[in-house]
Order: C-alpha cells, then sequence, then structure tokens
C-alpha cells in the first residue's frame, strides 16, 4: 500500500478534493492564499478558495515562509470585537474573510532549495538539477516584474 503524503496546502500538488471530503468535519479552514502554493500549479489558491466557499469554510492565507524576506506575504483581514487573541479567533472562524497576499519570488524558492540540498548533503547530480531549477526562476523574475 502507498503511503499518502501529507500537505497543507492541498491544491498546491495535487488538484482534487476528494481526499479532503471524508475529513472534512475535522477541518476548521482552508488556506486559500499560499505564497508559494502557485509556484507549480499557479490555480492552487483559486481551488482552495472555490473549496472553502462551497463547504463554507473560513478562509486562511499563509506566507509558508522558508526566508526571512518570505515573512507577511500571505494575510487575513479580520474584524474582531477586541484586540485579544480569543476575539481575533472568533473572527477568524467566520467564513468571508478578505484574504490576500503577494506570490514569493522565483528567487527565494531557488535559495531555499539551496539551503536544503546543503542539509541533506545532496550529491552532485542534484546540484546540477538544482542550476536549471535556479535559472528557470532567475528568468520568471525577470518576466514578471
Amino acid at each position: 500500500m502507498m503511503k499518502q503524503k501529507k500537505n497543507a496546502h492541498p491544491f498546491k500538488s495535487d488538484r482534487s478534493a476528494g481526499r479532503l471530503l471524508p475529513i472534512l468535519d475535522w477541518i476548521d479552514g482552508i488556506e486559500t492564499w499560499n505564497a508559494r502554493a502557485g509556484s507549480r500549479y499557479p490555480e492552487a489558491n483559486s481551488m482552495a478558495a472555490l473549496f472553502a466557499r462551497i463547504h463554507r469554510l473560513p478562509a486562511f492565507a499563509g506566507s509558508d515562509a522558508h526566508l526571512k524576506q518570505e515573512v507577511g506575504n500571505g494575510f487575513v483581514t479580520v474584524e474582531a470585537e477586541a484586540r485579544s487573541p480569543e476575539a481575533v479567533r472568533e473572527a477568524l472562524k467566520r467564513p468571508g474573510n478578505p484574504v490576500s497576499g503577494d506570490n514569493c519570488q522565483r528567487k527565494n524558492l531557488a535559495k531555499s532549495q539551496y539551503i536544503y540540498l546543503k542539509k541533506t548533503n545532496a550529491g552532485s547530480f542534484r546540484y546540477l538539477k538544482w542550476s536549471a531549477f535556479a535559472m528557470r526562476c532567475a528568468v520568471r523574475d525577470l518576466l514578471h516584474r
């Protein structure tokens, strides 16, 4: 039996909501904005937003920061009764809160992958593969300025 991959961003690597349906009663909300999710599938965030709307789940956002430059790339705007953790938590539970953010720059994707390669003592072939990835990232950043 194959082990099912767990993913905090369900539409980033698998565009099917099928594996979420059996656990719907245990889901508190859906991350409908993830700054890195669109790097592989541009429609990942919009698919998550649609799933949240259909199932009347609160929307959350995440920077998915792997580097300090990426902190704050995703956010949720809420109107809370007070400035307390409890009031903000209750406001986050309401569906319909505006979710927004900025996509991470591709150079940050490449940099975090490079750090991972160093930590795992990757072999030469993985570094060669990474260099091609880093070049594609640089080109995409230049084209999307």
